[in-house]
């Protein structure tokens, strides 16, 4: 069971840093209409301050988030298997608990909006 929770601990924080580089890319591709109507929101201006002394190095810091979450779910997950035999049971205590969450963040049951 802690397996399971430590790797949807890992799966919830690549998630959140695909949100923000969805969110950064969505920030550069509207960067005109906000300068416009929002310039307190421009990143990119000179009299911008950073949050952080990390804020100049998004999204890379997000991709390497994104990119090191998903390497500790996929290769960590499979340190049951490193001492002795694989067996289904090993492989299938491995990766259960990461095929259910995605299945559950796949899965969107649709709803009738038209009422």
């Amino acid at each position: 069971m802690s397996t399971t929770s430590s790797l949807a601990c890992f799966l919830v924080w690549a998630i959140e840093c695909l949100a923000f580089i969805r969110y950064y890319a969505w920030l550069r591709r509207h960067q005109k209409q906000l300068e416009e109507v929002y310039p307190e929101f421009n990143r990119w201006s000179t009299t911008s301050q950073a949050t952080t002394f990390l804020a100049g190095l998004q999204p890379l810091i997000a991709w390497v988030g994104m990119i090191g979450s998903f390497l500790v779910v996929i290769v960590f997950a499979t340190a049951s298997w490193w001492m002795g035999k694989i067996d289904f049971r090993k492989v299938a205590v491995s990766y259960a608990g990461v095929s259910i969450l995605a299945l559950l963040t796949l899965y969107q049951p649709r709803t009738d909006t038209s009422t």
